[in-house]
């Protein structure tokens, strides 16, 4: 895999390990990122991740692959008998295959050893991740660590702008500053393995406006709250004499403009804050 999606890779699985654990249907048991100790022959986009706890310890191993390589299926059978000889523990392979590019007839999720005209003596199991086929929203689900993968899971270039968009304030309401934009970088770096520089550069743009676009909104949504109420406490000290404040909290809660609307047409209408609120289910 190209370094750019290597680094960013890294980073995702191995600050966020629990995430890629719980995602791959192994639960979320305490986890961390062991050194594989196989500097001489593993790949650098191999990562592993130590699962459980004493006895019911085993070993991840995450190969992310951007480009068909037919010896990878048994180079990862080859790290994995390393990394359970090395470390004494049974050893789980998963390929995370980034875009179309890097599927091919070797993919088939075994690897087997045979002699001519003899059975195979060996048969290794591994699982098969195809990005372009997983849903973005399983992966919005998840932990932050997976966040990234969104854009270029099974995403129309139609849907993509809401996904960025999305994903975006997700990020900023959820991960600290300090890695929020670690992790937008390597969103549209991620990018980079489907669409052109271009296309990310434009929809950068696109996101930013509906960022502002949206943050308008909700400040004028705001205001015409604010306003409401207002107009509401007003006509109703006017109407009935100053409320009580169990009143203007029953107002002050109040989030729909729609409703708001409604009273200050009903403070004409009725006798009392009590009779007000009342006709309201409040």
């Amino acid at each position: 895999m190209a370094k750019p999606f290597d680094s960013s890779m890294k980073m995702l699985v191995e600050e966020y390990p629990g995430d890629w654990v719980a995602w791959l249907g192994y639960g979320r048991p305490p986890t961390a990122v062991i050194d594989a100790d196989l500097a001489t022959v593993a790949a650098a986009t191999d990562k592993v991740v130590r699962v459980g706890r004493g006895r019911d310890r085993w070993l991840l191993l995450v190969e992310m692959l951007a480009s068909y390589k037919p010896h990878i299926p048994e180079r990862t059978h080859f790290h994995s008998a390393l990394l359970a000889y090395r470390h004494e523990l049974p050893v789980r392979s998963v390929l995370v295959l980034l875009r179309p590019e890097a599927d091919g007839p070797a993919m088939t999720g075994t690897y087997q050893q045979a002699c001519p005209g003899d059975d195979p003596y060996l048969t290794f199991q591994y699982r098969v991740i195809r990005l372009w086929q997983t849903s973005p929203d399983d992966l919005l689900r998840g932990g932050p660590g997976l966040w990234p993968l969104a854009p270029v899971a099974n995403v129309t270039v139609a849907e993509l702008p809401a996904v960025v968009h999305g994903l975006k304030r997700r990020i900023d309401r959820d991960v600290p500053e300090a890695k929020a934009a670690e992790m937008l970088a390597a969103t549209y770096v991620l990018m980079g393995l489907r669409y052109d520089r271009g296309m990310i550069a434009a929809l950068k743009r696109e996101v930013l406006r509906m960022e502002e676009s949206i943050t308008f909104q909700e400040i004028k949504g705001l205001g015409r709250l604010e306003e409401a109420r207002r107009i509401i406490l007003r006509q109703g000290k006017k109407r009935f004499g100053r409320s009580s404040r169990k009143a203007a909290q029953a107002i002050e809660v109040i989030t729909d403009v729609a409703v708001l609307e409604l009273l200050t047409d009903r403070v004409l209408e009725v006798a009392s804050w009590d009779e007000l609120l009342a006709g309201l289910g409040g």
